[in-house]
């Protein structure tokens, strides 16, 4: 789970121990290509398929809505 905050709540949002409280791995960013190339290599580093271009084109519609 990759989580995204303005770098000002970086520090803090960081502290929140998501895997733990998720219980699936979980990172956060302070920005979004940070987050899909973490994203990427958790999701490729279990032999699981991903279209990150395709994450990038939705992500880029929905913050324009």
């Amino acid at each position: 789970m990759a989580t995204v905050v303005p770098p000002a709540c970086l520090d803090e949002a960081s502290r929140m121990n998501a895997e733990k409280l998720f219980g699936v791995p979980a990172q956060t960013f302070a920005g979004i290509e940070a987050a899909l190339d973490w994203t990427g290599a958790q999701v490729v580093g279990r032999g699981l398929p991903v279209d990150l271009d395709a994450a990038r084109a939705t992500l880029r519609r929905l913050m324009i809505e």
